[in-house]
């Protein structure tokens, strides 16, 4: 039987596009109808190979990056290869946000321009526009760069500056004129160099869409916080570990170690806190009982249930003369049990 011949034809403003036949594109299609379909997929694609693998055994991201993918054109195969969840936040590399502005009807493909950076200049210029619209002309220069202590960053704001600097200046000129297409999605080469803790104030050189830093009086306040936070957490530690070495009773002792799990956040603090629980928790336990020895340990490992029971192996684990076996009794249970 002979197949339908696919076809080149020419549209009015994106010149030559294949033309596939109905029957063929009905064939087959990977775009979920329902939520349900939507998670099964999601979990189906979670176990590939082929996706990024920051969405490898994620499948509430792979859903998420589908959806925003679905918003902006962009089947979920695009999606899953142009999207990036970044410290929380969906974000789309700049190829891929240009493809999204360039299939929208309103892209004005004839006034679309880009002054890549030279040696001279350093500075990137996009210019961007609706039809019938002004065009939106952004740039981004070195001197931003380094203002935003970006310039020479590890990464490509080392190996590839000069492109960094076009991608900057080409996400907020497609940002300010599309944003009814790109729906609020944000650049992932905007992210690129900002620390987690700024990513809230990435924003371009243009002066009304700027966002003020902190002053050195907040930055100043915020350092006095921080430091008052750390002296209440080494006050409450040293609290904690007095009244360990006073317990006088192992139902005392007990009730000082859930308390310490649940304050102690540092995770050396928890060390020093739990090898002191122990050595108090011998020195309170009766000689007689059975001997402990490696055997028995990773047995209790390997039982192990709870974060209570992870908890005392590990504990008992520190009595034993050789810890080897055991140790890797240690960590195959906290895997298992999701403990860090």
């Amino acid at each position: 039987m002979n197949q339908p011949a696919t076809e080149i034809a020419p549209t009015e403003d994106q010149g030559l596009q294949l033309k596939v036949p109905d029957q063929l594109a009905e064939a087959f299609t990977m775009r979920p109808k329902t939520f349900q379909e939507a998670m099964d997929f999601a979990k189906f694609l979670s176990q590939a190979e082929i996706i990024p693998k920051a969405f490898r055994g994620k499948p509430a991201d792979i859903m998420l990056a589908m959806q925003m993918g679905l918003d902006v054109g962009l089947n979920p195969g695009q999606a899953l290869q142009n999207i990036a969840i970044i410290n929380g936040r969906p974000l789309m590399w700049g190829d891929a946000v240009l493809a999204v502005c360039m299939g929208s009807a309103a892209f004005d493909h004839s006034r679309f321009h880009e002054e890549l950076p030279t040696e001279e200049t350093m500075t990137a210029t996009c210019h961007a526009a609706r039809i019938g619209a002004p065009p939106k002309i952004r740039t981004f220069s070195k001197a931003n760069a380094e203002t935003a202590k970006l310039w020479g960053k590890e990464g490509p704001w080392q190996t590839y500056p000069m492109r960094m600097l076009q991608m900057r200046a080409r996400s907020f000129a497609l940002r300010d004129a599309f944003p009814d297409i790109l729906k609020g999605i944000r650049v992932r080469e905007d992210y690129i160099g900002v620390p987690a803790q700024q990513d809230e104030r990435v924003v371009s050189n243009v002066p009304d869409a700027g966002v003020e830093a902190p002053s050195a009086a907040a930055r100043a306040k915020a350092k006095v916080k921080a430091k008052k936070e750390t002296a209440k957490e080494d006050t409450e530690f040293e609290a904690i570990m007095a009244s360990i070495e006073g317990a006088t009773d192992l139902e005392e002792l007990k009730k000082l170690g859930e308390h310490a799990r649940e304050v102690i956040k540092d995770k050396t603090k928890k060390t020093l806190a739990r090898e002191a629980w122990s050595k108090r928790r011998d020195a309170l336990t009766p000689p007689e009982g059975p001997a402990i020895d490696e055997a028995n340990v990773v047995r209790k490992f390997k039982d192990a249930k709870t974060q209570d029971d992870f908890d005392l192996a590990s504990d008992l684990m520190l009595s034993l003369p050789n810890k080897e076996v055991a140790e890797i009794a240690r960590k195959d249970a906290a895997e298992r049990l999701g403990i860090e």
